[in-house]
């Protein structure tokens, strides 16, 4: 593990549940950052859509300085250089890209990748960036992969980007091998969210957080 991420690494164990979204709406970040401080859930993560997600992702830096915002889909240093201007606390990559990691590293970005592929693991692992992301493969579980790479990659750790259902929450935070998860849909529904629908959402994040305590985390 890179020393200097460690502490970001424990705040995102603790968050253990992290939606993963799409906003465009300052107002609507605002929103939906104050229901999940007041639930407990300290991290999120916006998908990269240019100027205005680093907009949004800034705005939110300032109001809520404890929370870990993330910023997804970055794919070049330039992007991961605006990411760290407006403030993300940290990014994700598709693939493993040895050129990100090592400038995240070099300017005190957290970067995680997102991969299933062994030789992405290992060269993420070797430059101390411990965690790595893995999308679902169709309905084929996440848990399984998880396992199988930590126990080949001593000290890493994953993070499933979507793919689990509330049902499996519990099983899955109980894995040694599993940081926190990645929830695309049930946890902050995309239709609600275009609707601006907080009272629905509101209600979506307590079940989240009755899940969470459930599993003692």
């Amino acid at each position: 593990m890179s020393e200097g991420f460690s502490s970001f690494y424990a705040q995102l164990h603790h968050a253990a549940l992290v939606p993963i979204v799409r906003i465009s709406s300052e107002d609507d970040a605002y929103k939906l950052a104050d229901a999940l401080e007041k639930r407990g859930f300290d991290a999120l993560i916006v998908c990269y859509e240019g100027e205005k997600t680093l907009s949004i992702v800034k705005a939110l830096a300032t109001l809520h300085p404890e929370m870990l915002v993330g910023i997804s889909e970055i794919v070049t240093t330039s992007q991961l250089d605006a990411a760290k201007d407006a403030g993300a606390s940290f990014v994700t990559v598709p693939n493993y890209t040895q050129a990100i990691c090592e400038h995240g590293l070099a300017v005190g970005v957290p970067v995680i990748s997102v991969t299933v592929d062994e030789g992405g693991i290992f060269h993420s692992n070797k430059l101390g960036l411990t965690l790595t992301g893995i999308m679902p493969a169709g309905d084929a579980p996440t848990l399984p992969s998880a396992e199988l790479f930590g126990a080949a990659f001593k000290g890493s750790t994953y993070m499933p980007m979507g793919g689990v259902s509330p049902q499996d929450v519990t099983r899955y935070l109980a894995s040694p091998y599993i940081e926190a998860i990645g929830v695309t849909d049930w946890m902050v529904k995309p239709q609600l969210l275009a609707k601006g629908d907080f009272a629905e959402i509101e209600k979506d994040l307590d079940h989240a957080h009755e899940l969470l305590q459930a599993t003692g985390r």
